[in-house]
């Protein structure tokens, strides 16, 4: 297993636009680089890297992530041979430690929260009941070619989150645990978030490991009006270290996955998790 401080090193010391360069041609944008997208092959510079944010997007397939994610999609690596490719090129040497053999417990909670995610953002870019969600960000002055690259979502009313899940083959016991779905006193299951906006919580490998909401409303249109950030996980909480002197905004955690270092989100403004089940 490859340390996680070490993956965090390599990928803070890549250089992406570089990396991105031996396979497209890209053309500085203000602080950005665009070019044509490697990926769906088109031709027209809707294919954005994003030095600040170490991340690459497009903004017609969609495809989005890190340095490692472009290896991965690109040249077919596996994540850890992406992360030996990248740190062979920066000149990091990376300490192998033993680690367990065998799949991943937690897997099956990673896939369910990855597939989620990426509902819920499809959700915010496509889908009519979001049109709330889109005109609350764009009264923000947050596009959505600004936030879509991060991971935010929206979750729907109703039980099209339980049925597009199903669809997946994802089973009900697995949504239960990862905190995606939630059970009454009747038996009878029904979606966490509804009606929300969704900031992906993620750890220093880029998995999903969590979504956050936000809870207090703004009229009838529930969305959030404030910055101050609690966090829920598991069996304990803890608050936010971020606040400022507006309205309290109050957030559900759903990061049931343990990792050595707990939570290290990487996407979405004020998403860093320091609740006590995380960690």
């Amino acid at each position: 297993m490859i340390p996680e401080d070490v993956i965090e090193q390599v990928r803070d010391a890549a250089d992406l636009v570089g990396i991105v360069g031996e396979h497209v041609e890209l053309k500085r944008t203000g602080a950005d680089f665009r070019g044509p997208c490697p990926f769906h092959g088109g031709t027209h510079r809707n294919f954005a890297v994003i030095p600040k944010k170490g991340m690459f997007y497009c903004f017609v397939c969609h495809e989005a992530g890190d340095v490692f994610t472009f290896f991965m999609k690109k040249l077919g690596m596996d994540y850890p041979t992406a992360v030996r490719e990248v740190a062979r090129r920066v000149g990091i040497t990376i300490p192998e430690r033993a680690g367990p053999t065998g799949p991943d417990p937690h897997e099956p909670l990673f896939e369910c929260l990855a597939a989620a995610a990426d509902w819920y953002a499809r959700q915010l870019r496509d889908g009519a009941e979001a049109d709330v969600a889109r005109r609350y960000l764009a009264s923000r002055h947050l596009e959505l070619e600004t936030v879509l690259p991060l991971g935010l979502g929206y979750a729907p009313r109703g039980t099209a989150f339980q049925e597009a899940m199903q669809s997946l083959g994802l089973r009900d016991p697995v949504l239960l645990e990862a905190g995606l779905l939630l059970k009454r006193e009747d038996g009878t299951l029904f979606p966490r978030f509804r009606g929300r906006l969704l900031f992906p919580i993620h750890d220093l490998r880029a998995r999903v490991v969590g979504l956050s909401r936000a809870t207090s409303t703004c009229c009838a249109s529930r969305l959030p009006v404030s910055r101050r950030l609690w966090r829920r996980s598991g069996p304990g909480s803890a608050r936010s270290r971020r606040s400022s002197s507006r309205a309290t905004r109050r957030t559900w955690c759903c990061c049931t996955i343990r990792t050595t270092r707990g939570c290290a989100p990487r996407s979405g403004p004020g998403t860093s998790c320091y609740a006590t089940g995380c960690g």
